[in-house]
Protein backbone atom coordinates (compact mmCIF):
# COMPACT_ATOMS: atom_id res chain seq x y z
CA UNK A 1 0.00 0.00 0.00
CA UNK A 2 1.56 3.23 -1.00
CA UNK A 3 2.18 5.31 1.95
CA UNK A 4 0.78 8.63 0.58
CA UNK A 5 -2.99 6.43 0.49
CA UNK A 6 -2.22 5.38 3.94
CA UNK A 7 -1.55 8.37 5.35
CA UNK A 8 -4.90 10.13 3.80
CA UNK A 9 -6.41 7.00 5.03
CA UNK A 10 -5.86 7.31 8.52
CA UNK A 11 -6.10 11.08 8.08
CA UNK A 12 -9.62 11.04 6.90
CA UNK A 13 -10.59 8.93 9.20
CA UNK A 14 -9.41 11.27 12.13
CA UNK A 15 -11.59 13.76 10.33
CA UNK A 16 -14.55 11.37 11.51
CA UNK A 17 -12.43 28.63 30.73
CA UNK A 18 -10.51 30.63 32.85
CA UNK A 19 -11.32 32.76 35.82
CA UNK A 20 -9.82 35.29 38.96
CA UNK A 21 -10.64 38.77 40.82
CA UNK A 22 -9.77 40.16 43.90
CA UNK A 23 -11.85 41.50 47.31
CA UNK A 24 -10.81 44.56 47.97
CA UNK A 25 -9.18 47.79 46.13
CA UNK A 26 -6.90 47.93 44.25
CA UNK A 27 -7.94 44.42 42.69
CA UNK A 28 -4.99 42.25 42.05
CA UNK A 29 -4.00 41.31 38.63
CA UNK A 30 -5.65 37.95 38.16
CA UNK A 31 -3.07 35.17 37.13
CA UNK A 32 -3.80 34.32 33.93
CA UNK A 33 -5.02 30.11 33.82
CA UNK A 34 -2.88 28.33 30.74
CA UNK A 35 -5.28 27.03 28.44
CA UNK A 36 -3.74 23.36 27.35
CA UNK A 37 -2.62 22.80 23.83
CA UNK A 38 -2.55 19.02 24.67
CA UNK A 39 -4.44 16.62 22.16
CA UNK A 40 -4.68 15.63 18.82
CA UNK A 41 -6.16 17.97 15.95
CA UNK A 42 -7.42 17.66 12.70
CA UNK A 43 -7.22 19.98 9.94
CA UNK A 44 -8.70 20.00 6.46
CA UNK A 45 -8.55 22.79 3.47
CA UNK A 46 -10.24 22.65 1.01
CA UNK A 47 -10.93 19.19 -0.80
CA UNK A 48 -7.04 18.06 -0.85
CA UNK A 49 -5.14 19.47 2.48
CA UNK A 50 -5.31 17.04 5.52
CA UNK A 51 -3.44 17.10 8.45
CA UNK A 52 -3.65 15.60 11.62
CA UNK A 53 -0.74 17.09 14.87
CA UNK A 54 -0.55 15.49 18.13
CA UNK A 55 0.54 17.43 21.00
CA UNK A 56 1.86 15.37 24.15
CA UNK A 57 1.35 16.87 27.41
CA UNK A 58 5.34 18.21 27.55
CA UNK A 59 4.42 20.22 24.62
CA UNK A 60 6.02 18.24 22.05
CA UNK A 61 4.19 18.48 18.70
CA UNK A 62 4.27 15.66 15.61
CA UNK A 63 2.35 16.01 12.84
CA UNK A 64 1.71 14.78 9.03
CA UNK A 65 -0.01 16.02 6.46
CA UNK A 66 -1.06 14.88 2.93
CA UNK A 67 -2.20 17.06 -0.16
CA UNK A 68 -2.46 15.59 -3.25
CA UNK A 69 1.07 13.71 -3.97
CA UNK A 70 2.82 15.58 -1.40
CA UNK A 71 3.51 13.90 2.21
CA UNK A 72 4.94 15.77 5.27
CA UNK A 73 5.93 15.74 8.78
CA UNK A 74 5.59 18.23 11.53
CA UNK A 75 7.78 18.06 14.45
CA UNK A 76 8.01 21.24 17.28
CA UNK A 77 7.15 22.39 20.61
CA UNK A 78 4.55 24.80 21.81
CA UNK A 79 3.86 26.62 25.33
CA UNK A 80 0.97 28.48 26.67
CA UNK A 81 -0.13 31.40 28.24
CA UNK A 82 -3.69 31.69 28.81
CA UNK A 83 -4.70 30.77 25.97
CA UNK A 84 -2.24 32.11 23.89
CA UNK A 85 0.17 29.90 22.18
CA UNK A 86 3.74 29.95 20.47
CA UNK A 87 6.42 27.73 19.71
CA UNK A 88 8.82 26.54 16.73
CA UNK A 89 7.45 23.96 14.30
CA UNK A 90 9.80 22.31 11.81
CA UNK A 91 8.22 20.96 8.49
CA UNK A 92 9.96 18.18 7.05
CA UNK A 93 8.41 17.52 2.79
CA UNK A 94 8.85 14.19 2.07
CA UNK A 95 7.84 14.57 -1.28
CA UNK A 96 9.67 17.88 -2.05
CA UNK A 97 12.90 17.14 0.18
CA UNK A 98 13.07 20.51 1.58
CA UNK A 99 13.20 21.17 5.52
CA UNK A 100 11.57 24.76 6.89
CA UNK A 101 11.77 25.58 10.00
CA UNK A 102 9.46 28.69 11.14
CA UNK A 103 7.81 30.34 14.84
CA UNK A 104 4.45 30.42 15.25
CA UNK A 105 1.65 31.77 17.55
CA UNK A 106 -1.92 31.14 18.03
CA UNK A 107 -4.79 30.44 20.31
CA UNK A 108 -6.73 27.68 21.82
CA UNK A 109 -9.66 26.69 23.49
CA UNK A 110 -8.56 23.24 25.11
CA UNK A 111 -10.71 20.45 23.22
CA UNK A 112 -12.53 22.34 20.90
CA UNK A 113 -10.15 24.58 18.46
CA UNK A 114 -6.68 25.79 18.14
CA UNK A 115 -5.96 28.30 15.40
CA UNK A 116 -2.25 28.62 14.43
CA UNK A 117 -0.62 31.70 12.76
CA UNK A 118 3.10 30.69 10.87
CA UNK A 119 5.88 32.89 10.10
CA UNK A 120 5.51 33.06 5.93
CA UNK A 121 2.54 30.20 5.37
CA UNK A 122 -0.81 30.87 5.63
CA UNK A 123 -3.28 30.77 9.19
CA UNK A 124 -4.10 27.05 10.27
CA UNK A 125 -7.18 26.37 11.97
CA UNK A 126 -7.73 22.62 13.68
CA UNK A 127 -10.92 20.82 15.47
CA UNK A 128 -10.00 18.51 18.70
CA UNK A 129 -10.14 14.81 18.01
CA UNK A 130 -12.21 13.22 20.79
CA UNK A 131 -10.72 9.51 20.28
CA UNK A 132 -7.39 11.34 21.41
CA UNK A 133 -9.05 10.94 25.10
CA UNK A 134 -9.97 6.94 24.61
CA UNK A 135 -6.98 4.98 26.40
CA UNK A 136 -4.64 3.28 23.86
CA UNK A 137 -5.24 -0.35 23.12
CA UNK A 138 -2.23 -2.29 22.54
CA UNK A 139 -3.74 -5.50 21.31
CA UNK A 140 -5.51 -3.59 18.50
CA UNK A 141 -2.42 -2.00 17.35
CA UNK A 142 -0.98 -5.85 17.13
CA UNK A 143 -0.42 -7.13 13.54
CA UNK A 144 1.59 -6.84 10.64
CA UNK A 145 2.03 -3.39 8.57
CA UNK A 146 2.86 -3.33 5.30
CA UNK A 147 4.19 -0.23 3.56
CA UNK A 148 6.79 2.33 2.72
CA UNK A 149 9.50 3.65 5.21
CA UNK A 150 10.65 7.15 4.45
CA UNK A 151 14.01 8.07 6.07
CA UNK A 152 14.81 11.65 6.12
CA UNK A 153 18.87 13.58 6.98
CA UNK A 154 19.51 16.71 7.55
CA UNK A 155 23.35 17.55 6.61
CA UNK A 156 25.35 20.53 6.71
CA UNK A 157 27.65 21.09 3.59
CA UNK A 158 30.79 23.54 2.92
CA UNK A 159 30.07 27.14 2.02
CA UNK A 160 28.62 27.54 -1.78
CA UNK A 161 31.95 29.34 -2.42
CA UNK A 162 34.06 25.90 -1.32
CA UNK A 163 35.14 24.61 -4.64
CA UNK A 164 35.04 21.30 -3.52
CA UNK A 165 30.91 21.77 -2.56
CA UNK A 166 29.41 20.77 -6.12
CA UNK A 167 26.11 19.17 -4.21
CA UNK A 168 24.70 22.45 -3.22
CA UNK A 169 23.11 25.83 -4.84
CA UNK A 170 24.43 29.10 -4.36
CA UNK A 171 24.01 30.39 -0.79
CA UNK A 172 23.01 26.77 0.93
CA UNK A 173 24.60 25.24 3.39
CA UNK A 174 22.71 22.00 3.88
CA UNK A 175 21.14 19.66 2.10
CA UNK A 176 18.45 16.93 2.64
CA UNK A 177 18.64 13.35 1.72
CA UNK A 178 14.91 11.43 1.48
CA UNK A 179 15.33 7.26 1.01
CA UNK A 180 11.63 5.37 0.37
CA UNK A 181 11.99 1.33 0.61
CA UNK A 182 9.71 -1.24 0.96
CA UNK A 183 8.87 -1.98 5.32
CA UNK A 184 7.51 -4.61 7.05
CA UNK A 185 6.81 -3.83 10.75
CA UNK A 186 5.60 -6.49 13.36
CA UNK A 187 3.90 -5.24 16.70
CA UNK A 188 3.65 -7.95 19.32
CA UNK A 189 0.95 -7.92 21.70
CA UNK A 190 3.84 -7.05 24.12
CA UNK A 191 4.53 -3.78 22.37
CA UNK A 192 7.45 -5.11 20.94
CA UNK A 193 8.31 -3.95 17.28
CA UNK A 194 10.40 -5.32 14.79
CA UNK A 195 11.21 -3.84 11.22
CA UNK A 196 12.32 -5.61 8.13
CA UNK A 197 12.73 -4.10 4.83
CA UNK A 198 13.43 -4.75 1.26
CA UNK A 199 17.33 -3.63 1.81
CA UNK A 200 19.91 -5.27 4.55
CA UNK A 201 18.23 -3.05 6.88
CA UNK A 202 16.41 -4.27 9.94
CA UNK A 203 15.01 -2.53 13.47
CA UNK A 204 13.79 -3.39 16.78
CA UNK A 205 12.19 -1.60 19.60
CA UNK A 206 9.05 -0.79 21.18
CA UNK A 207 5.82 0.36 20.78
CA UNK A 208 4.09 1.33 24.30
CA UNK A 209 0.74 3.28 25.48
CA UNK A 210 2.22 6.81 27.28
CA UNK A 211 1.80 7.06 30.71
CA UNK A 212 -1.19 9.63 30.75
CA UNK A 213 -2.97 6.74 29.37
CA UNK A 214 -4.12 8.59 26.07
CA UNK A 215 -4.44 7.79 22.41
CA UNK A 216 -1.13 7.62 21.82
CA UNK A 217 2.08 5.46 21.76
CA UNK A 218 5.65 6.05 23.06
CA UNK A 219 8.19 4.35 20.08
CA UNK A 220 11.61 3.52 20.45
CA UNK A 221 13.83 1.99 17.46
CA UNK A 222 17.31 0.98 16.47
CA UNK A 223 18.42 0.13 12.83
CA UNK A 224 20.63 -2.57 12.16
CA UNK A 225 22.51 -2.99 8.92
CA UNK A 226 24.80 -1.93 6.46
CA UNK A 227 22.42 -0.76 3.79
CA UNK A 228 20.29 1.57 6.42
CA UNK A 229 19.52 4.82 4.99
CA UNK A 230 20.78 5.70 8.95
CA UNK A 231 23.54 5.06 10.11
CA UNK A 232 23.52 1.28 11.52
CA UNK A 233 23.22 1.43 14.98
CA UNK A 234 20.70 5.06 14.80
CA UNK A 235 18.22 5.26 17.71
CA UNK A 236 15.05 6.76 17.24
CA UNK A 237 12.48 8.04 19.35
CA UNK A 238 8.73 9.03 18.46
CA UNK A 239 4.87 8.08 18.57
CA UNK A 240 2.73 5.30 17.02
CA UNK A 241 -0.86 6.56 15.89
CA UNK A 242 -3.83 3.74 15.60
CA UNK A 243 -7.05 4.14 14.77
CA UNK A 244 -9.53 0.75 14.88
CA UNK A 245 -11.71 3.02 11.92
CA UNK A 246 -9.38 1.62 8.74
CA UNK A 247 -6.63 -0.24 11.01
CA UNK A 248 -4.15 1.87 9.80
CA UNK A 249 -0.87 2.94 12.08
CA UNK A 250 1.37 5.79 11.61
CA UNK A 251 4.83 6.07 13.06
CA UNK A 252 7.25 9.00 13.40
CA UNK A 253 10.59 8.78 14.89
CA UNK A 254 13.69 11.32 15.24
CA UNK A 255 16.99 10.94 16.12
CA UNK A 256 18.07 12.56 19.57
CA UNK A 257 19.55 16.04 17.36
CA UNK A 258 16.27 15.95 15.25
CA UNK A 259 18.62 15.95 12.02
CA UNK A 260 17.26 12.28 11.04
CA UNK A 261 13.96 10.86 11.29
CA UNK A 262 11.56 8.05 9.64
CA UNK A 263 8.17 7.90 8.69
CA UNK A 264 6.02 4.58 8.32
CA UNK A 265 2.33 5.03 7.43
CA UNK A 266 0.27 1.24 6.47
CA UNK A 267 -3.00 -0.24 6.61
CA UNK A 268 -2.95 -3.78 8.61
CA UNK A 269 -1.94 -6.70 6.61
CA UNK A 270 -2.86 -9.28 9.07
Amino acid sequence: MNTKLAAVGLLCALMTACGGGGDDSPTPTPTPITASPEGRWAAKIGNDLFSVMTVLENGEIWGIYASGSTLGNLYGEVSANGPALNGKLTDINLTSRVIRATDFTGSVTPKTSMDLTLTGASPMSLTYVETYDQPANALALTGLYEGNQYTHIYKSLPLANDSTNSSTTQGSNSTTVISVNKAKFQVSDKGEVTMTSDTDCSGSGTILPRATGKNVFDVTLTLQGSACALENGTSLRGIALHESKGDTMIIQALNDAKTEGLTFSAFKSK
